[in-house]
């Protein structure tokens, strides 16, 4: 059922568009990074994330925050395609902050997903890629002021595949391991 919900969401998503919205220069992440909407979206996230260490799920705690900085490094490398395509000076400082940003989201997001894939490598194979692909597009709202105009395209396509992760990081249920000993009907 999970799997159905997901298809149709990405189906939904598929023929949807938009040309607003211009990625910031470098100069303007400090003021980007501390909009209202986008440190509700990190404290959403990041409550998710929490959420899931009380519930004792800890392969969608590690999703949610290799989710995040991924989403982090995603609006860095806008940013700095940006820059680069504007020719500016790539040893100023501003820029290598966010390339050091980069960095170390890369790094997060390696270590986040090897933690998760440890944890159940079945919920966060499907998951995954879900929360990942919706993370980025929350981001690019809230940093870069995009817009996506609700439609009943977007809301059913958002509800399909959130009521899609839901169902599918439900924990699996529990099975018993039966030992068979195969010299047994030899004996």
């Amino acid at each position: 059922m999970g799997l159905a919900c997901a298809v149709v969401g990405v189906l939904l998503f598929s023929g949807y568009s938009s040309t607003a919205g211009v990625p910031a220069p470098v100069w303007a992440f400090a003021k980007n990074i501390t909009q209202p909407y986008f440190l509700v979206m990190n404290g959403v996230l990041l409550g998710l994330a929490f959420a899931m260490h009380v519930k004792r799920v800890r392969s969608m705690q590690y999703i949610f925050l290799a989710a995040h900085a991924d989403g982090l490094q995603f609006l860095a490398t806008l940013i700095l395609a940006v820059s680069f395509l504007r020719g500016e000076d790539i040893l100023r400082p501003s820029i290598l902050i966010v390339v050091c940003v980069k960095g170390i989201c890369i790094v997060a997001v390696l270590h986040f997903q090897q933690l998760a894939l440890n944890e159940n490598l079945a919920s966060v194979s499907v998951a995954y890629p879900l929360i990942a692909a919706i993370v980025p597009c929350f981001f690019g709202v809230t940093f870069f002021g995009d817009r996506l105009t609700p439609s009943p395209e977007i809301l059913a396509a958002l509800t399909m595949t959130l009521t899609a992760i839901v169902l599918l990081a439900a924990p699996p249920d529990k099975t018993v391991k039966v030992a068979v000993d195969i010299a047994e009907p030899f004996l």
